[in-house]
C-alpha cells in the first residue's frame, strides 16, 4: 500500500486533507483504507470545516488529527459576535476531541489576535504570506 522506502518519505510526515463532503463519502466507502493508512502513521485533517455536511458521527467514526476552519467562518469574527461564537465553538469541540486546529484565510492582525485569544495556535492566510507556486513533482523511473 505505502512503501516508505520506495517513496522516500515516512508516513508520519504525511497529512492528508479531506474536505467535509469527502469525509462523508470516505466513511461509507473507504473507512478501512483510511484506517490502514492511519495505522502506518498518516495523519488526517478535515479541510474547510464548517462549510459542508459533516456531522458529529463522522468525528466519532474516524479519528482525525486536525480541523481546518474554513475562511468563510474566519472572515467575520472581528465584527460579528455570531461568527466569533461559531469559531469559539469549533475550537472548544476540537479541544475536547484532542484535535489541532488551523484557521484558514486570516487576512488581518485583528483576526489573528482574536484567534490567538480563543486558543487557536495555527493559522494561514494572506496576513502571513501570499500562496506560492506548487513545487513540480519529480518522477522517478524504477526500470
Amino acid at each position: 500500500m505505502f512503501d516508505e522506502h520506495e517513496r522516500g518519505v515516512t508516513a508520519r510526515r504525511l497529512c492528508r486533507e479531506l474536505n467535509e463532503s469527502e469525509v462523508v463519502e470516505a466513511m461509507d466507502s473507504a473507512a478501512a483504507s483510511l484506517q490502514e493508512l492511519r495505522e502506518l502513521g498518516v495523519r488526517w485533517a478535515i479541510d474547510d470545516f464548517g462549510t459542508g455536511y459533516s456531522s458529529f458521527t463522522q468525528l466519532r467514526t474516524f479519528t482525525f488529527d486536525w480541523l481546518k476552519i474554513d475562511m468563510t467562518s474566519i472572515r467575520g469574527i472581528e465584527k460579528s459576535s455570531r461568527d466569533r461564537g461559531m469559531v469559539e465553538g469549533i475550537l472548544r469541540l476540537a479541544d475536547a476531541l484532542h484535535l489541532d486546529v488551523v484557521a484558514e484565510g486570516i487576512e488581518t492582525e485583528g483576526q489573528r489576535d482574536l484567534l490567538r485569544e480563543m486558543g487557536c495556535r495555527y493559522g494561514q492566510g494572506y496576513y502571513f504570506a501570499r500562496p506560492s507556486p506548487a513545487a513540480q513533482p519529480t518522477l522517478v523511473s524504477h526500470t
